[in-house]
């Protein structure tokens, strides 16, 4: 009993889906299912689904920075950072913004109690020298 008003991927699609963000392709999900004994997709049908998730990742990402330009407009607006003709003037990068706005600091994923140190990694140690 699936809510049809929530928009979920189906099962092939989730598993395109997930190879995209592996950065594998087709090769590695037949290797996967025939692991799994199980039968795969077509590499025609794997394309079609690919082409389809790619589109929706470019749409969903264009909504992202359109909402992102938005709100540095009405930020420049508002601090009066526009030219003669009322044009907003954005002067600081969103990506630097949302870093200055402190991300981690002020939205844990965990209860403000707990205490957070910064472990230096090894590997990065020893790849310097």
């Amino acid at each position: 009993t699936e809510n049809s008003e929530v928009s979920c991927l189906n099962v092939n699609e989730a598993a395109v889906m997930a190879r995209i963000m592996m950065g594998s392709g087709y090769a590695h999900m037949e290797e996967t299912a025939a692991t799994l004994n199980m039968p795969c997709m077509s590499k025609a049908y794997y394309h079609k689904l690919q082409n389809k998730m790619y589109h929706n990742i470019h749409t969903a990402a264009w909504q992202h920075m359109r909402k992102a330009s938005e709100k540095e407009s009405a930020i420049a607006v508002e601090q009066g950072n526009v030219d003669a003709d009322g044009i907003p003037c954005i002067t600081s990068s969103w990506r630097r913004r949302q870093q200055s706005d402190g991300k981690l600091r002020t939205q844990l994923p965990y209860d403000s109690e707990t205490e957070t140190e910064k472990i230096e990694c090894t590997n990065h140690l020893s790849e310097r020298r």
